[in-house]
């Protein structure tokens, strides 16, 4: 018997061999998809969403599975991860306020060395104390950013509309006191569970922030004014990892239309300065502020509606509507209060 066994496998090998099949491990193939993936991300969405990865090997390891995207809660000294299945758990956590203002932060692109979402909110949490911070990490490494994008967006639209519905449903949070902000291809999720909401809850939100919005895999575009009372997007890389041409309410553009930054020599700086933009105009208000202007040109020729500004903020007036445009410096902090509002001469 052993014999047998010895020649079956040894003629598998030769017939696999003579047909040029190549055996190689999962864990070679997952390093090949890592490569990859990192290397398509350089060149923007729509690359990242043509590559050439194997998805079998892609999905059998770890984090990529709905079950492995983190919901993390900022406490005052500690950040608590928890999943989808534990929202029970989050609620009765101490570092969980019932009744005060929430904010639901759907992050969608994956950390590198010098950036990362967790620790831009982290930085946040340290100063700003007057809300319940939750996050929804959609993107913890780049193999989970690709699953998000593809195999595991309706899944991630669908679990975080029944977060926000859970959240005000029992009563911890009032609907006027949540904010949903999306970031990146997380705008777009944050986007499609607002949608969801509106259809299958009759539960309409009243602000919805969208940071650097992207665009999907698909082309499909969730974006659009109708899905909270007030819609807000603010752009600093469009046209690489952002998409300008979204329909909101406001759309609120530091330094223009911009693919870089002034402070950034990077996409992936430039794309991740507008939750750092955030996190310091919630951390010191009315210094980020926007003009309402027609177009840039019109910014740079200080032909602009003055009576009209606003702040970057959770709360957007119900009143701004339009483009607002601002310089800002280059470096942190970024923002120049009355004096961002007029071009530099």
């Amino acid at each position: 018997m052993l014999r047998l066994r010895f020649v079956f496998v040894a003629v598998a090998t030769y017939m696999a061999l003579a047909n040029g099949l190549v055996f190689e491990c999962p864990y070679s193939i997952q390093s090949y998809n890592n490569e990859e993936l990192l290397r398509c991300l350089q060149d923007g969405w729509e690359r990242f969403c043509e590559a050439d990865v194997d998805t079998t090997v892609l999905n059998y390891y770890p984090s990529v599975a709905l079950r492995d995207v983190k919901i993390l809660l900022f406490g005052k000294e500690h950040v608590h991860t928890y999943h989808f299945a534990d929202l029970c758990d989050l609620c009765s956590n101490p570092d969980f306020h019932q009744g005060q203002k929430t904010v639901v932060f759907v992050s969608g692109f994956p950390p590198s060395e010098d950036y990362s979402s967790v620790s831009l909110l982290w930085q946040l949490r340290q100063t700003y104390h007057d809300c319940n911070l939750i996050a929804v990490d959609l993107a913890t490494c780049v193999e989970q950013t690709y699953s998000s994008l593809n195999a595991n967006y309706d899944h991630l639209a669908t679990s975080v509309a029944k977060l926000v519905h859970y959240l005000v449903d029992h009563s911890y949070v009032l609907v006027q006191d949540l904010y949903l902000v999306g970031f990146s291809i997380g705008a777009q999720v944050a986007s499609h569970a607002a949608a969801m909401l509106r259809d299958d809850c009759d539960l309409l939100l009243y602000q919805l922030l969208l940071l650097d919005p992207s665009l999907t895999c698909d082309g499909v575009n969730y974006i659009n004014k109708d899905l909270a009372k007030k819609v807000t997007a603010l752009h600093t890389n469009s046209g690489h990892y952002g998409e300008a041409d979204v329909d909101v309410h406001v759309q609120l553009f530091p330094n223009g239309k911009v693919r870089l930054q002034p402070c950034c020599k990077s996409n992936v700086c430039s794309h991740y300065l507008s939750v750092e933009l955030l996190v310091e105009a919630l951390c010191y208000p009315n210094r980020l502020l926007f003009v309402n202007c027609k177009d840039w040109s019109a910014f740079q020729k200080g032909k602009c509606n003055y009576k009209d500004v606003v702040a970057l903020d959770l709360d957007v007036p119900s009143t701004a509507e339009g483009l607002y445009f601002c310089v800002t410096t280059e470096h942190s902090p970024y923002g120049l209060g009355n004096a961002g509002l007029k071009p530099v001469k």
